[in-house]
Parts: structure tokens; sequence; C-alpha cells
């Protein structure tokens, strides 16, 4: 099968007057039945970190050879997409547009005479949350990935020899999330030591946290709910009316509990697996490990297809 990667942009309208970017990575030639994954970037972060410029660093390139689509999406409030105030983008307002999306990107593939097989919502970080939001009220997906995001709690790690954070007393929600955000070594929490230099070099000149340089990968805009979301429990209820196949992916170095913790809070699913990569910190795809990753991914599609019976002809 002919691999070429072929990018389609696209400008999604959704509700509220607001626009959704994205952009379709697919072969030259889509075999019928070709699984469709869902980007969905973490915060700070923009659909193009499935297709970072390094060779050898586009998941979206990997994909195309493999013949699987990728649907990589800008978060209302993030990217390329429309930024409404952060009172908006809460979690259910940020979830319905990308569901929106999804749906109307799905209906274009169909009126292009390409019928996806399964259609996986991956989501790294912020995203993992979304994806699981979206799942969970809207059924937008046969089966989800979640990378690199705690659904009991965000678990930010201490660098050692450093003294672990303070939070002030009576502190909650946005309070906790900003008094945490001031102390974390977040090159140390996002990159493995050694990895990718020149590229995490320029992902580290965008600020961190927060950005105040756009890049294809780097989003100035932060959905408002991404301000909420160390707050514990808060997900559970969404992952237990999870009921389709999950696959939980995190690096050696991120803010997860354990892989066994984490498949604990998907009570209602049937299908659970875990990956914990080594060399590995909180994102995952500028990893020189990322492969390890990529490859289970791509172990993960492939079986909820067969499952499903949609495996690609």
């Amino acid at each position: 099968m002919e691999s070429e990667h072929r990018r389609i942009e696209m400008r999604i309208p959704v509700d509220g007057g607001y626009e959704i970017a994205a952009t379709l990575h697919r072969p030259a030639k889509v075999a019928a039945g070709a699984p469709l994954i869902v980007g969905l970037p973490g915060a700070g972060y923009a659909r193009g970190y499935f297709d970072l410029p390094e060779p050898g660093y586009s998941q979206a390139e990997h994909l195309a050879a493999r013949g699987t689509m990728l649907l990589a999406i800008d978060h209302l409030g993030a990217g390329d997409s429309s930024i409404p105030p952060h009172d908006v983008t809460t979690l259910e307002a940020v979830a319905a547009a990308g569901d929106q999306a999804v749906k109307q990107a799905l209906a274009n593939l169909r009126a292009d005479a390409i019928t996806p097989g399964v259609v996986i919502g991956c989501g790294q970080s912020m995203g993992g949350h979304i994806a699981v939001a979206m799942q969970a009220w809207h059924r937008s997906f046969d089966a989800i990935v979640v990378l690199g995001s705690g659904m009991l709690r965000t678990n930010v790690p201490d660098r050692p020899g450093t003294p672990p954070p303070m939070i002030p007393e009576g502190a909650e929600g946005a309070e906790i999330s900003a008094a945490l955000a001031a102390q974390v070594d977040w090159p140390w929490l996002f990159h493995w030591e050694g990895s990718a230099p020149d590229l995490v070099a320029a992902d580290l000149a965008c600020g961190m946290p927060v950005r105040h340089t756009a890049s294809s990968w780097a989003s100035t805009g932060i959905p408002g709910l991404a301000f909420n979301l160390t707050k514990p429990g808060k997900m559970l209820p969404l992952c237990a009316a999870i009921d389709v196949p999950v696959l939980v992916g995190m690096g050696e170095r991120d803010v997860t509990l354990s892989p066994a913790e984490e498949l604990a809070t998907f009570t209602a699913s049937g299908n659970l697996s875990a990956i914990r990569v080594g060399n590995m910190a909180h994102m995952h795809n500028f990893a020189d490990t990322r492969m390890q990753l990529w490859r289970r991914i791509d172990a993960f599609v492939e079986q909820v297809a067969i499952d499903r019976g949609a495996a690609p002809s």
C-alpha cells in the first residue's frame, strides 16, 4: 500500500459560532475500513504535537505508513481553534465541541467515499481527560487511549533533591493549580534527559507551562478546564461510564499513579491494558523511547478493529 503522508487542513464549525482547527493525516491511498485515531493534545500543546517536525518524531507519519488515519484537533480554546474566555472552555463545552468536530470530520470523509473502520480517541495529558469526557457524555469513540493523564488525581512527581511543593492552606481549584505550577520543574517533568535536544530546546523556548510563543506544536491558548483538573476524584464518575476498550499509557516520569491504579478507575470496561515506558517523561512523543509507545498503540488499534470485525481490507 502506498504510504505517502498527506495532510488535509480543516476548519470545522461547532456550536456557539466557534471553529475547531483540525488536520487529517492520511496515506495517499486509504484502505476500506482503515482505522481513524483522533489525536487530542495536552494543555499548552496543539495538534502539531502528533506531527513533530524532527525526522522520526512524527506519530502522524508513523501511522500513515501503517495505513492508519489520524485526525489531530486543536481543542476549543487552544491552538488555531477559536479562543473564547476561560469561563466558556469548561470540560463540558470542550468535550461537546470536540465531539461535534469528530462527527463532522467523519461525515466529510464519508462524503469523499472514505469509510473509516474503528474510531479511537487518543488523548495526551489534558487531552486524555477530554477523551474520557467525550466518550462518557457523547460516545464519540469505539475505544480510547489515555496517555499521561491522572484519572484519580494529577500526581506531579518531585525532582530528586528538591523540597516538595507547598500548597497554601485553604486553597482549592485554580489556586491549587497555580501554587503547584509555580513550584514544578517543568523541563525535568516534561522531557527525559538527552532526548531530541534541538526539538526539546525549541519546546522550552516557547515558555512553560504557559506559552508566550506558539509553534506548530505549542499553543499559547489553554482551555479554562486545564486549571481545574487537580481536584481529586473529579474524573471518577466519567471513567466509570466508559464501557469500551481502554489503553492507559505513561512514561517512567509522569503525572499519573501506577498503571494498576489508573486502570482500576475504568470499572465498566471489560478490555483494559496499560504500558509504562522507560526513559520517557510526560511529553511522550519527544522521548527517544517513543516508538515503544507507538507500537503498543498500533497493536491496541489492530486488536480493537479485529474484535469489532472492522479490520481494514
